[in-house]
């Protein structure tokens, strides 16, 4: 049988502070591009997922900084591309949640398709179908989506 037993008579003492979801923060820096004003999220975790996230939104002139610990100030008003590079946009996966703030700011969107290097398949499939329920056409080619 496997599992962990604990022995002892020794009550547990001390605190633990919680990291931030890495997952959420993805969606919460992407979502925030709809903005022109300043947003503020707290308890992100400083890991390489969320520095991809950055480079991708400061690829079209979003701005992240870090302005705490795990604080991370984001703001949308100075994105000028509807285009995300080719380069950036097909080593991270995440960089189609940037087509509805795209969409908003510009009415269309390029997004480079993502190019796992490690062979594995992560699809995309779910953030293609929410769009085309929404009324949106969408274009492929071998390296782009047009929204």
């Amino acid at each position: 049988m496997s599992g962990i037993f604990i022995e002892g008579n020794t009550p547990l003492i001390g605190t633990v502070t919680a990291s931030g979801s890495t997952n959420s923060a993805s969606k919460l820096i992407f979502a925030a591009m709809f903005s022109n004003e300043d947003v503020i999220l707290n308890n992100v975790p400083r890991v390489q997922s969320v520095m991809d996230d950055i480079e991708v939104i400061e690829s079209v002139g979003g701005k992240a900084e870090w302005v705490g610990n795990n604080t991370l100030l984001v703001n949308g008003s100075q994105i000028n591309s509807y285009e995300v590079p080719l380069e950036i946009g097909e080593k991270y996966r995440l960089s189609s949640l940037l087509a509805g703030p795209l969409i908003f700011r510009f009415g269309k969107a390029f997004i480079p398709k993502y190019k796992s290097v490690d062979g594995r398949i992560k699809p995309i499939n779910r953030f293609l179908d929410t769009w085309e329920s929404l009324g949106f056409d969408m274009e492929e080619n071998d390296n782009k989506i047009k929204y």
